[in-house]
């Protein structure tokens, strides 16, 4: 399910956030400087406050992003996908964690 749409704008992309619950502007804000191989690659901003990061799907490439985003009125974090869309518009989607049970 589409959760967002965004723009690449500098080195940031920005854009909104949307669902039954969640109306947010947010931020992907790049990471820079050697943090570790497991650091993310952006933060991600709302209001001026951290609520998750994001990390490149795949080594080497800029997009798609697996993202993470959280919040204590949240259950659970929120877990998404950052992809290239059209019109070159970035398009975040929300990944159900699969059950197991």
């Amino acid at each position: 399910m589409q959760i967002g749409t965004f723009r690449i704008s500098g080195d940031e992309v920005t854009g909104i956030i949307r669902s039954l619950t969640i109306s947010a502007e947010a931020t992907f804000v790049p990471v820079y400087g050697s943090r570790g191989e497991l650091a993310p690659s952006h933060i991600v901003v709302v209001n001026g406050i951290e609520v998750g990061a994001a990390w490149p799907i795949n080594a080497g490439e800029t997009w798609p992003l697996k993202v993470r985003i959280d919040d204590p009125c949240f259950p659970a974090p929120v877990l998404a996908e950052l992809r290239a869309g059209k019109d070159d518009n970035l398009l975040l989607f929300w990944k159900r964690p699969r059950w197991r049970g």
